[in-house]
């Protein structure tokens, strides 16, 4: 078996039949389609079922709601393909020899992970004209690079699992963490590309995501809060398995800024700020501010972070209302 194109599947009727359609459609000679039903309580189960019962390739999974992590894995146990891909419900692929390309360049590099592109789409598949897509420059294109190369200039802060080809033994000690709810492909990627890997970007620009304003991604929510923190903290202690130095500090780095962003982003935002006080004291916020510091110190970004690393001494409450106001400030001066 070539791929297996692993499908997590949770309440997507709606968009199913296009989603795996474009799947169906592949005009490479060998693959499987593991369709994973994660406990859906509308027709998704039903049209699974009818597309196992008219394609051979198709196989079905049901079982319990675990969420995106755990329906990935549920796939990753059974697929029996030579490389991996995953296709989230609610997208599809755009063109019938995606498939094809992907897994052409991943054997003729001997690559164990190939990564395209994507079009970010509205709900009726129209392309955002509002969101460019990150693309790498040219030096980085369609070349061999190792993992540490990858991540700082393909990555580029895009972590997004459907967009690579993955070759199984990615995933021997590797699975996605069924505690997150939030930034799973973050915390996944990070932690795989600690190894020393065969990585490859082309520019195929060959998945449509779905913006939909009521996913995952955009809900503001005190559990999507908790599983963003435990990602930071993830973030730093894979620093520790990095084989080089720079690596380490790359990670101790990108932990800081994941923190960052959220700290002034997301909590200075309603409903989250008008709740800051109880989720200070759920998520231990003072205690992981003063782990953040000694990261900034620890990566050299005193200098650089000098504000937010002045700003992080304070107690947090104070310090999230006092960058809202700031916020407020510079939307009150650019009106």
């Amino acid at each position: 078996m070539k791929v297996s194109v692993i499908v997590p599947i949770y309440n997507s009727a709606e968009y199913l039949h296009q989603c795996i359609d474009s799947i169906l459609i592949q005009d490479l000679d060998e693959f499987e389609v593991l369709l994973v039903d994660d406990g859906s309580t509308d027709d998704s189960s039903t049209i699974i079922d009818d597309y196992m019962a008219r394609d051979s390739r198709i196989c079905a999974i049901h079982k319990q709601n675990g969420g995106i992590s755990s329906a990935r894995n549920a796939g990753i146990k059974v697929a029996k393909g030579e490389y991996m891909i995953f296709l989230d419900s609610d997208d599809w692929w755009n063109s019938k020899d995606c498939l094809r390309n992907l897994y052409a360049i991943a054997v003729n590099t001997n690559a164990d992970l190939v990564r395209g592109n994507y079009y970010r789409v509205d709900d009726d598949g129209n392309q955002r004209n509002d969101w460019r897509t990150p693309t790498p420059s040219m030096e980085y294109q369609n070349c061999v690079m190792d993992s540490v190369s990858f991540l700082q200039s393909v990555i580029c802060g895009h972590y997004y699992a459907p967009l690579c080809l993955f070759k199984q033994s990615c995933f021997e000690d590797i699975r996605f963490d069924e505690e997150l709810c939030y930034q799973e492909d973050v915390d996944f990627l990070s932690l795989l590309l600690t190894k020393p890997l065969r990585c490859v970007y082309i520019p195929l620009f060959f998945y449509n995501y779905r913006f939909r304003p009521n996913s995952m991604v955009c809900l503001n929510n005190i559990v999507k809060l908790k599983s963003a923190f435990s990602v930071v903290k993830k973030m730093y202690s894979f620093s520790n398995l990095c084989p080089t130095e720079a690596q380490k500090l790359f990670y101790i780095r990108k932990a800081v800024f994941l923190y960052k962003d959220t700290f002034c982003m997301e909590l200075t935002r309603e409903p989250l700020y008008l709740e800051i006080s109880r989720i200070v004291r759920t998520v231990k916020l003072k205690a992981l501010n003063r782990n953040v510091r000694r990261w900034i110190r620890e990566s050299g970004l005193q200098k650089r972070l000098w504000p937010f690393y002045l700003m992080s001494m304070l107690p947090p409450v104070i310090a999230i209302r006092a960058i809202r106001m700031k916020h407020n400030v510079a939307r009150c001066i650019s009106k």
